[in-house]
């Protein structure tokens, strides 16, 4: 293994944020997910422009799109989730030792 995948998801302030983490960590692959609460949200919905707050979570995997896809749909509050890869370069060796350790 070479690199640890990384992926971008936002989620409403009103989830039980500790359930929705658990349940990721438990899916085979995914080793650590970073939040980051009370982000603010605008977007378009037809012609309206709607505020909200958000828990922004950034899931380390070793998963590929797919599969993490996959999960996050099955667990994922939204109807139409957000789901982006970040393409990174290399992970530092002893932090795959670290994800090697803990799958």
């Amino acid at each position: 293994m070479e690199k640890v995948n990384i992926f971008y998801t936002t989620a409403s302030n009103d989830i039980d944020l500790e359930s929705f983490v658990k349940n990721l960590l438990n899916k085979k692959g995914v080793v650590c997910v970073n939040t980051i609460k009370n982000v603010a949200s605008f977007y378009k919905e037809g012609d309206r422009i709607i505020e909200s707050v958000e828990c922004i979570f950034l899931i380390k995997t070793i998963l590929n799109k797919n599969e993490l896809e996959k999960i996050l749909i099955e667990i994922h509050p939204y109807e139409i989730p957000f789901i982006k890869e970040i393409i990174t370069g290399k992970t530092n060796e002893d932090y795959l030792k670290w994800v090697m350790k803990n799958l």
